[in-house]
């Protein structure tokens, strides 16, 4: 894509512009970086698109700004131009264009130029990111419940493959079948591991092929006119070597033969392979318990000391907080103290 971009632009002659600019864009399917020149003539300013750039087809979001400073550093370095990327480590959609950037309000937090937001319900003096963190820390400060999230994995010999994520266990595809097994497996813990081993499978297998069976009985093909297809999409799934085409969404019947044809092949790949099902759940967990354990895991890369822990959370929590909560998640099995320093055990790692 950045070889065929770069062909383009060198090949042809143009006025020099004086800046490139990369702004974040979203909305509720889609996050992308667009990237943009600059222009100036007679006190006029104008932008010439050079890519856009989707986050769902990058692996992350490292990989999806590797490729932004690829294109970046071709062009800066040809023009020997300004770079404006307002917010390069948040996905803020509230950033102005670059000729507005300098008169533009900062955000009181993070100091990026914004435009304030025109809704009655977000502040206007932070960036919408800036205003997530607020939130966030309100409920660290304010040791919030989160109990929320319920993670399922396939299991054998302590290795681990995530295979969902729910907010709730209820909406898990599989959930109306096993419910009274979990229901039988609940303690008191802070932490819960439901297993499910192969007899349950194997009867969990046969209950999705039985509903499965009675969806397809019924499926109809997707019959889409000219008006419709600029805003419908479909996709195909295969079960038993039938092909079938799903609407993408706004269709719960898709939905359902996608979610339960999904479900089969997983249970299905437990049989072969001798996984078991384990299911964690947490009760009596805080924002607070959250938001620490995730900074060791996903931050720190699954171990940290203790000082920088107590540097992130200087202005959130107090010396006595953050040691209660380090000791906290000690106890109830997701963190480990060595000397100085904590570290995230298996059980830690599985629920965030």
């Amino acid at each position: 894509m950045i070889k065929s971009i770069l062909q383009n632009i060198f090949n042809t002659e143009e006025i020099k512009p004086i800046a490139i600019q990369c702004l974040w864009n979203s909305d509720w399917e889609y996050i992308g970086l667009t990237i943009d020149l600059i222009f100036k003539k007679n006190n006029s300013y104008s932008k010439q698109n050079i890519a856009e750039l989707e986050y769902q087809k990058f692996e992350s979001e490292e990989a999806l700004l590797q490729e932004a400073e690829k294109i970046i550093k071709a062009y800066t370095e040809k023009y020997d131009i300004e770079l404006y990327f307002p917010s390069p480590d948040k996905w803020s959609r509230d950033c102005p264009d670059y000729w507005e950037s300098k008169t533009a309000p900062k955000c009181e937090d993070c100091k990026t130029p914004i435009i304030p937001t025109k809704s009655i319900y977000l502040p206007k003096e932070v960036c919408y990111p800036c205003h997530l963190e607020r939130e966030q820390n309100n409920k660290i400060k304010s040791e919030e419940q989160y109990d929320n999230g319920v993670q399922m994995y396939l299991a054998k010999n302590n290795e681990y493959e995530n295979i969902g994520y729910c907010s709730y266990f209820k909406d898990f595809t599989i959930a109306p079948f096993i419910n009274d097994k979990v229901q039988k497996q609940f303690n008191e813990n802070v932490i819960n591991v439901v297993t499910l081993h192969k007899s349950d499978i194997l009867e969990l297998n046969e209950d999705l092929e039985k509903a499965l069976n009675e969806k397809l009985a019924v499926y109809e093909k997707p019959v889409i006119g000219e008006a419709e297809k600029k805003f419908t999409r479909t996709y195909k799934i295969e079960y038993k070597g039938i092909e079938y085409e799903l609407y993408s969404r706004f269709n719960s019947a898709h939905n359902e033969i996608s979610n339960l044809i999904s479900a089969l092949k997983k249970s299905q790949k437990a049989l072969q392979n001798d996984y078991v099902y384990e299911i964690y759940f947490k009760k009596g967990f805080t924002h607070r318990d959250d938001s620490l354990l995730r900074f060791v895991n996903y931050a720190c890369k699954g171990s940290s000391s203790i000082e920088k822990i107590m540097e992130k959370y200087k202005d959130v929590m107090s010396e006595t907080e953050i040691s209660t909560t380090i000791n906290k998640l000690v106890k109830i099995g997701c963190l480990v103290i060595n000397g100085n320093f904590v570290t995230v055990t298996t059980t830690g790692k599985n629920i965030v």
